[in-house]
């Protein structure tokens, strides 16, 4: 404490928030149909993510009073204030038809869209459609009579989908606080520390897949055999840049 050399109280007060929450809201609908041998099934989603923290605090010592943190305003401040705040937001919106004829022969058809509050204003939203067409072989004639076969499904899909797995402000200007000294005087200043890209935009994967499905011998043996190959454009990452540019790297696709 203060009694010995080099000692003296120090205090730390800090208070943050972080909220995170998530709205989802599905609904489906089984389409009525006399004939029983097709079946079609509507559904649609929509959803909100937001995650948001912020955070104050300081530091002092040589608190007059070593041991009671209420003294804290009359320590002496090491340093400046700390204060942080954060948020991204994410919009959803999802339209599916899954349709059956025959319980033999099955359509899934969905288109996806997505609004990320980390891209620009002009690329905010990306849109990813995808389809998937199965075929349970073992309920055709020519097997329904072969017993050791249980499951014979064959799939074949493509679709894509979005990467948004950027800095929650990688695509806009930042600035840094800075201390500037001048004639011995200590002053508060900031710096372009971030360099905007306006053309940022959503990463995508398109992907083909094709399966097989298969059970046999009352389901001892089973399993899934997959072929597949995706392709990503615009993939996002930090491009270095000329040091000369006074940045040392930018945000890009």
């Amino acid at each position: 404490d203060s009694q010995y050399p080099g000692g003296g109280g120090t205090a730390v007060l800090d208070e943050s928030r972080t909220q995170n929450w998530l709205v989802e809201n599905i609904v489906t609908y089984k389409v009525p149909i006399r004939n029983k041998k097709h079946q079609l099934t509507l559904t649609g989603v929509q959803s909100v993510d937001h995650n948001g923290s912020k955070s104050i605090g300081y530091s002092v010592e040589n608190l007059p009073v070593d041991k009671d943190w209420n003294f804290i305003s009359q320590g002496e401040f090491t340093g400046k204030p700390r204060r942080q705040f954060n948020e991204n937001n994410l919009v959803s919106f999802m339209a599916r038809a899954q349709y059956s004829l025959l319980d033999r022969y099955l359509l899934n058809v969905a288109v996806r869209r997505d609004g990320s509050s980390r891209f620009g204003k002009e690329n905010k939203w990306g849109t990813f459609p995808s389809a998937a067409f199965a075929w349970r072989v073992n309920q055709e004639n020519f097997l329904k009579d072969v017993s050791w076969i249980d499951n014979l499904k064959l799939r074949l899909s493509w679709g894509q989908t979005g990467n948004r797995d950027i800095g929650r402000y990688a695509a806009f200007s930042r600035l840094t606080i800075t201390n500037v000294i001048q004639n011995s005087v200590n002053y508060k200043g900031v710096y372009p520390s971030g360099l905007a890209n306006r053309d940022l935009k959503w990463e995508t994967t398109t992907g083909l897949n094709f399966g097989v499905d298969f059970g046999l011998f009352n389901n001892r043996l089973s399993g899934s055999v997959e072929l597949y190959k995706n392709k990503t454009n615009d993939l996002l990452m930090d491009r270095a840049m000329p040091e000369i540019s006074g940045y040392g790297s930018i945000a890009s696709n």
